[in-house]
Protein backbone atom coordinates (compact mmCIF):
# COMPACT_ATOMS: atom_id res chain seq x y z
CA UNK A 1 0.00 0.00 0.00
CA UNK A 2 2.93 2.34 0.51
CA UNK A 3 4.60 1.93 -2.43
CA UNK A 4 1.34 3.00 -4.36
CA UNK A 5 1.13 5.96 -2.08
CA UNK A 6 4.80 7.05 -2.81
CA UNK A 7 4.24 6.30 -6.35
CA UNK A 8 0.96 8.80 -6.50
CA UNK A 9 3.43 11.02 -4.25
CA UNK A 10 6.20 10.84 -6.97
CA UNK A 11 4.41 11.49 -9.45
CA UNK A 12 2.48 14.75 -8.48
CA UNK A 13 6.17 15.97 -7.70
CA UNK A 14 7.49 15.47 -11.06
CA UNK A 15 4.19 17.31 -12.49
CA UNK A 16 5.37 20.05 -10.37
CA UNK A 17 9.13 20.01 -11.32
CA UNK A 18 8.21 19.50 -15.41
CA UNK A 19 5.94 22.46 -15.37
CA UNK A 20 7.20 24.55 -12.57
CA UNK A 21 10.30 23.99 -14.71
CA UNK A 22 9.20 24.73 -17.81
CA UNK A 23 7.28 27.65 -16.61
CA UNK A 24 10.58 29.28 -14.92
CA UNK A 25 12.60 28.05 -18.20
CA UNK A 26 14.49 25.22 -16.11
CA UNK A 27 13.29 22.71 -18.90
CA UNK A 28 15.86 20.47 -17.36
CA UNK A 29 13.90 20.08 -13.91
CA UNK A 30 11.44 17.52 -15.18
CA UNK A 31 13.15 15.13 -17.30
CA UNK A 32 15.64 15.01 -14.26
CA UNK A 33 12.59 14.33 -11.77
CA UNK A 34 11.06 11.99 -14.25
CA UNK A 35 14.41 9.91 -14.40
CA UNK A 36 14.86 9.11 -10.99
CA UNK A 37 11.01 8.77 -10.53
CA UNK A 38 11.47 5.81 -13.29
CA UNK A 39 14.50 4.61 -11.28
CA UNK A 40 12.95 5.07 -7.95
CA UNK A 41 9.64 2.91 -9.38
CA UNK A 42 11.91 0.39 -11.01
CA UNK A 43 13.86 -0.15 -7.93
CA UNK A 44 11.16 -0.50 -5.33
CA UNK A 45 8.13 -2.06 -7.25
CA UNK A 46 9.50 -4.86 -8.85
CA UNK A 47 7.17 -4.53 -12.35
CA UNK A 48 10.07 -4.29 -14.49
CA UNK A 49 8.52 -5.95 -17.90
CA UNK A 50 5.21 -4.31 -16.59
CA UNK A 51 6.71 -0.96 -16.72
CA UNK A 52 8.28 -1.75 -19.89
CA UNK A 53 5.34 -2.49 -21.73
CA UNK A 54 3.20 0.44 -20.22
CA UNK A 55 6.65 3.13 -21.35
CA UNK A 56 6.69 1.50 -24.86
CA UNK A 57 2.85 2.21 -25.34
CA UNK A 58 2.37 5.13 -23.30
CA UNK A 59 5.54 7.64 -24.66
CA UNK A 60 4.81 7.82 -28.20
CA UNK A 61 0.80 7.93 -27.41
CA UNK A 62 1.16 10.45 -25.34
CA UNK A 63 3.99 12.38 -27.24
CA UNK A 64 2.11 12.27 -30.29
CA UNK A 65 -1.44 13.90 -28.78
CA UNK A 66 0.39 16.31 -26.94
CA UNK A 67 2.24 17.12 -30.19
CA UNK A 68 -0.81 16.92 -32.54
CA UNK A 69 -1.95 20.11 -29.65
CA UNK A 70 0.87 21.56 -29.99
CA UNK A 71 1.14 21.15 -34.26
CA UNK A 72 -2.55 22.27 -34.50
CA UNK A 73 -2.29 25.37 -32.84
CA UNK A 74 -4.87 24.18 -30.28
CA UNK A 75 -2.12 24.70 -26.83
CA UNK A 76 1.57 26.37 -26.91
CA UNK A 77 3.76 24.89 -24.34
CA UNK A 78 6.66 26.29 -22.83
CA UNK A 79 9.69 25.82 -24.60
CA UNK A 80 7.69 24.49 -27.78
CA UNK A 81 10.04 24.00 -30.74
CA UNK A 82 9.45 25.51 -34.24
CA UNK A 83 7.96 21.69 -35.43
CA UNK A 84 4.90 22.06 -33.17
CA UNK A 85 6.44 18.71 -31.27
CA UNK A 86 5.78 18.56 -27.56
CA UNK A 87 8.75 20.05 -25.83
CA UNK A 88 10.96 17.71 -23.65
CA UNK A 89 9.62 18.29 -20.24
CA UNK A 90 6.00 17.09 -21.83
CA UNK A 91 8.02 13.51 -22.73
CA UNK A 92 9.14 13.65 -19.22
CA UNK A 93 5.07 14.05 -18.23
CA UNK A 94 4.49 11.51 -20.15
CA UNK A 95 6.97 8.75 -19.42
CA UNK A 96 6.20 9.72 -15.21
CA UNK A 97 3.03 8.62 -16.29
CA UNK A 98 3.67 5.61 -17.69
CA UNK A 99 5.63 4.41 -14.28
CA UNK A 100 2.26 4.89 -11.97
CA UNK A 101 -0.19 2.91 -15.01
CA UNK A 102 0.95 0.02 -13.02
CA UNK A 103 1.29 1.29 -9.58
CA UNK A 104 -0.76 4.16 -8.28
CA UNK A 105 -3.30 4.09 -11.23
CA UNK A 106 -2.82 0.03 -10.93
CA UNK A 107 -6.64 -0.40 -9.89
CA UNK A 108 -8.27 1.41 -13.01
CA UNK A 109 -7.06 -1.45 -15.41
CA UNK A 110 -10.65 -3.46 -14.03
CA UNK A 111 -12.62 -0.29 -14.46
CA UNK A 112 -12.13 0.89 -17.30
CA UNK A 113 -15.39 3.38 -17.39
CA UNK A 114 -13.92 4.67 -14.12
CA UNK A 115 -10.89 5.58 -16.52
CA UNK A 116 -12.54 6.91 -18.84
CA UNK A 117 -14.47 9.48 -16.04
CA UNK A 118 -11.35 10.55 -14.36
CA UNK A 119 -9.30 11.18 -17.92
CA UNK A 120 -12.69 13.37 -18.82
CA UNK A 121 -12.56 15.81 -15.87
CA UNK A 122 -9.09 15.29 -14.16
CA UNK A 123 -6.88 15.55 -16.97
CA UNK A 124 -8.20 18.91 -18.56
CA UNK A 125 -7.75 20.32 -15.23
CA UNK A 126 -4.36 19.51 -15.12
CA UNK A 127 -3.87 21.23 -18.42
CA UNK A 128 -5.67 24.47 -16.50
CA UNK A 129 -3.62 24.07 -13.60
CA UNK A 130 -0.32 24.08 -15.85
CA UNK A 131 -1.76 27.06 -17.70
CA UNK A 132 -2.35 29.35 -14.39
CA UNK A 133 1.56 28.43 -13.48
CA UNK A 134 2.61 29.26 -17.09
CA UNK A 135 3.64 26.29 -18.70
CA UNK A 136 0.61 26.11 -20.81
CA UNK A 137 -1.37 28.17 -22.88
CA UNK A 138 -4.35 27.45 -25.08
CA UNK A 139 -4.22 29.16 -27.58
CA UNK A 140 -7.65 27.43 -29.36
CA UNK A 141 -11.07 28.54 -28.24
CA UNK A 142 -10.93 27.82 -24.43
CA UNK A 143 -14.06 26.01 -24.33
CA UNK A 144 -13.31 23.61 -26.98
CA UNK A 145 -9.75 22.89 -26.29
CA UNK A 146 -10.82 21.96 -22.83
CA UNK A 147 -13.42 19.68 -24.89
CA UNK A 148 -11.09 18.15 -27.08
CA UNK A 149 -8.83 17.21 -24.06
CA UNK A 150 -11.66 15.99 -22.11
CA UNK A 151 -12.29 13.62 -24.90
CA UNK A 152 -8.32 13.13 -25.58
CA UNK A 153 -8.46 11.57 -22.03
CA UNK A 154 -11.48 9.96 -22.03
CA UNK A 155 -10.43 7.57 -24.78
CA UNK A 156 -6.63 7.04 -24.12
CA UNK A 157 -6.83 6.56 -20.68
CA UNK A 158 -9.07 3.64 -20.78
CA UNK A 159 -7.11 2.75 -24.12
CA UNK A 160 -3.60 2.64 -22.26
CA UNK A 161 -4.97 0.40 -19.23
CA UNK A 162 -7.12 -1.62 -21.54
CA UNK A 163 -3.87 -2.69 -23.79
CA UNK A 164 -2.16 -2.77 -20.47
CA UNK A 165 -4.46 -5.49 -18.74
CA UNK A 166 -4.55 -7.31 -22.54
CA UNK A 167 -0.66 -7.38 -22.34
CA UNK A 168 -0.48 -8.36 -18.70
CA UNK A 169 -3.15 -11.69 -19.40
CA UNK A 170 -0.84 -12.87 -23.03
CA UNK A 171 0.48 -16.32 -21.97
CA UNK A 172 4.52 -16.37 -21.76
CA UNK A 173 6.53 -19.32 -22.48
CA UNK A 174 10.12 -19.00 -21.67
CA UNK A 175 10.26 -14.97 -21.31
CA UNK A 176 8.82 -14.56 -24.71
CA UNK A 177 4.92 -13.98 -25.77
CA UNK A 178 3.35 -17.58 -26.82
Amino acid sequence: MWAKAANAIGFQLVWICCVAGAARGAYWLGPMAAGLFAAATLSFDGKTREDATALILTLPLGIALDSAFSATGWLRYAGNSEAGLAPIWIGALWLAFAFSLNHSLGFLRERLALAALLGLLCAPLSYVAAERLGAVEFAGPRSATFVLLAASWASLLPLLLGLLRYASSTPRRNGHPA
